[in-house]
């Protein structure tokens, strides 16, 4: 009965096959990613990785939700940190505790490779081409993701707008202006905490975004997918509290 029901709601969107580039072209979207997803089924079963999730859900990536960036848009920098997790449980030299403990290191400088997906969803909210500076580092925890974003615009209103396009998402907690969100305050649950700063540089701003890359970062986000694609509520099995200390 769920195969079936999902099956009508593909069919709802259309009578053809519908290939990746057509869901990421739907006019209707409200984006590619978990909240920022497309409403229809099929985009809801392709999950990202984190570090794209988070970037783009950081800077409003919906249809309803863009948050205007300047004409060109251009200097957007993305610091990321990551726990040792994040790379997965294959055998790997650089993630024996010996290896990562007690230290912090850089890594896909100027070429990760999930880089592609963050240009491609900042061009499209942009309506122009975006090419932001992206480096992800790797830190001595287990779990958890960090991203801090430079970027050009007035603090109050890109707060303005999270706090009113994410509302009424259950996943996503947008602080007062100021907030400042920490790995610990998500660890273990599938939310995703944003907090907005003015720099001291005027006309700039900084946004700090943090999940658990285990689980609003990879399984919470595909069971959230899985939820709309089978026409369950789409916090089914997703509104366990995070885990602290």
């Amino acid at each position: 009965a769920a195969i079936d029901k999902a099956q009508t709601n593909i069919e709802k969107l259309s009578g053809d096959v519908l290939t990746l580039q057509d869901i990421l072209s739907n006019k209707q979207s409200r984006g590619a990613f978990g909240e920022i997803q497309l409403n229809d089924i099929v985009s809801k079963a392709l999950p990202p990785d984190a570090y794209s999730f988070q970037t783009t859900l950081s800077n409003g990536r919906r249809a309803d939700c863009v948050i205007r960036l300047p004409n060109p848009p251009g200097d957007i920098v993305i610091d990321a940190k990551s726990g040792v997790s994040g790379a997965g449980r294959g055998l790997n030299e650089a993630m024996l505790f010996s290896e990562a403990n007690e230290g912090f290191k850089s890594y896909g400088v100027a070429g990760h490779r999930h880089m592609g997906e963050l240009d491609q969803e900042l061009s499209l909210a942009a309506g122009q081409p975006v090419v932001a500076s992206f480096t992800p580092h790797l830190t001595p925890m287990t779990r958890g993701m960090q991203a801090t974003i430079y970027a050009k615009g007035e603090a109050e209103a890109v707060l303005a707008t999270l706090q009113e396009k994410y509302a009424d998402e259950p996943f996503v907690d947008v602080l007062p202006m100021g907030g400042i969100p920490q790995t610990q305050h998500v660890k273990a649950s599938n939310l995703c905490r944003i907090g907005v700063t003015a720099d001291r540089q005027p006309g700039r701003v900084i946004i700090l975004s943090v999940l658990d890359n285990l689980m609003k970062g990879a399984s919470g986000q595909a069971l959230q997918c899985a939820n709309i694609m089978l026409g369950e509520d789409e916090t089914a099995g997703l509104t366990m509290s995070p885990v602290f200390p």
